[in-house]
């Protein structure tokens, strides 16, 4: 016997199992990790940071994000799930914590 379930094809994904996703820098690996993210059908790019103006406007362009260029602000975000934290190495730990007191999920890469 088949479930009903185990056969039938997922069309959509309901508005609340998406992830609303952040990326603070806008660098290569920042936009090599959101951009992998983004493939998902479950993910919404919903808000990028960056101090490089030029970076940051390329990445909110292409996704049609919330610019900004203070990640705190960023981290404030309304209906941000998770964050891509993709900047040099010193600012690792103080971003992760912040990101953390806010209750989301993150994500950062070492090169």
């Amino acid at each position: 016997m088949i479930n009903a379930p185990s056969f039938q094809l997922k069309t959509a994904i309901a508005p609340s199992d998406k992830i609303n996703l952040g990326l603070i820098g806008c660098g290569g690996l920042g936009k090599a990790n959101l951009s992998a993210c983004a493939a998902r059908q479950d993910v919404i790019v919903t808000a990028a940071c960056d101090v490089w103006k030029e970076r940051l406007d390329a990445v909110a362009g292409q996704y049609k994000c919330k610019p900004y260029s203070d990640y705190r602000e960023l981290l404030r975000h309304p209906g941000l799930d998770a964050v891509i934290i993709a900047t040099p190495a010193h600012w690792h730990a103080l971003q992760a914590i912040e990101a953390a007191e806010q209750v989301f999920t993150y994500i950062f890469k070492n090169p």
